[in-house]
């Protein structure tokens, strides 16, 4: 593990022991957890972390009344993989996705591709197979009213109940609330896979067609009792995509064994590289002044701030000086399986905007 990961991993350590605490004021026999995958990395949200909540784990729970805990800033990010017909023409994609770019920015659709590491990506592999590949949030369930993230003047904030312990917080909601907390986000998986089913449409006109379309959700609820926060949940044999970093090669891998899994047997494995500091730091939380100091930088408590301008997280970098990818050789004690197939990608969106990479 990097310094990072060490960091982070003591961090959810002391999350769950005080989510844990709380939930069996409510059910004495109540459990609470938090699964680490081994991308364990720094969130972009900085009431998520704080909260006790890095990207690249998998949280999940058990109580006799419905609880979420509310700063895992529940959502729901994709990874939606098109297969497409030989007859893809690179021209006319690059027209659409500029087309459909401008668009965006004067409709209610809320553009995420171009923020983090969310993108839009025409791919091909080593055999010349084409692939549209897609990574991008339901941003229109994060802030505002209808929202999930903990905003105030959202649909639950007045409900919210805080435990304060030792320096650290957990907040949660229980109850009716929690209840249509999940309903929303488990119902997000399909509203997500529709819509990015909807992009395909339009940015393959008149250039290409889909043969096959494959979703993995990484982020969000499938069910009442679990949260996926950057992470995937497969079975022996399953194949994902893993992301990198930028511009670089998209794998699709299928899984022998992963060291880590929660409670149905079910692997938490990496959906990317994850972010790290460059430097060892420390993560340290004055909930009296509302402050986050991390990476010898404040950020304010519940205003909605972020810390992707902090200078000092980088993405991991696994490629070799051959080019080659040394992120599964690196972590060949906790991950085992193969690479079924590498995309290259070669037109693409993302926060630096729409780029040529070539094949």
């Amino acid at each position: 593990m990097d310094n990072t990961q060490k960091k982070l991993n003591e961090f959810i350590g002391e999350t769950q022991y005080l989510a844990e605490k709380v939930l069996r004021m409510i059910d004495k026999n109540a459990w609470f957890k938090i699964i680490p995958s081994i991308d364990i990395g720094i969130p972009y949200d900085v009431d998520r972390l704080a909260g006790g909540f890095p990207t690249g784990v998998f949280v999940e729970w058990g109580c006799k009344i419905p609880i979420i805990p509310i700063d895992t800033t529940v959502n729901c990010c994709t990874a939606s993989i098109f297969s497409l017909s030989s007859n893809c023409d690179d021209e006319l994609f690059r027209r659409n996705l500029m087309k459909l770019n401008d668009k965006w920015k004067h409709s209610t659709y809320l553009l995420n591709f171009n923020r983090g590491n969310h993108f839009i990506s025409l791919c091909s592999n080593n055999q010349g197979k084409r692939f549209l590949v897609m990574h991008s949030t339901a941003k229109e369930f994060t802030r505002g009213y209808n929202g999930l993230y903990p905003i105030k003047d959202n649909w639950y904030y007045d409900k919210i109940k805080v435990i304060e312990c030792d320096g650290r917080y957990f907040r949660y909601i229980q109850g009716k609330e929690a209840e249509l907390f999940a309903k929303t986000a488990i119902s997000l998986n399909n509203f997500n896979e529709i819509r990015h089913e909807n992009i395909a449409f339009s940015l393959l006109e008149n250039c290409g067609c889909i043969l096959e379309t494959k979703h993995f959700h990484h982020y969000g609820m499938t069910e009442p009792e679990s949260i996926q926060i950057g992470c995937y949940r497969v079975c022996e044999g399953d194949i994902f995509p893993i992301f990198s970093k930028p511009n670089y090669s998209i794998d699709m891998y299928r899984v022998k064994y992963c060291s880590r899994s929660n409670s149905k047997g079910e692997y938490i494995v990496p959906h990317g590289w994850g972010k790290h500091f460059v430097e060892e730091t420390d993560i340290k939380i004055d909930l009296k002044r509302k402050i986050l100091d991390i990476g010898n930088s404040k950020r304010k408590l519940f205003c909605d701030e972020t810390l992707y301008d902090l200078p000092n997280i980088e993405y991991r970098d696994f490629e070799e000086i051959d080019g080659k990818n040394g992120f599964y050789k690196h972590y060949a004690n906790a991950l085992e399986g193969m690479v079924e197939d590498v995309y290259n990608q070669n037109i693409c969106l993302t926060s630096n905007g729409i780029c040529d990479i070539g094949r």
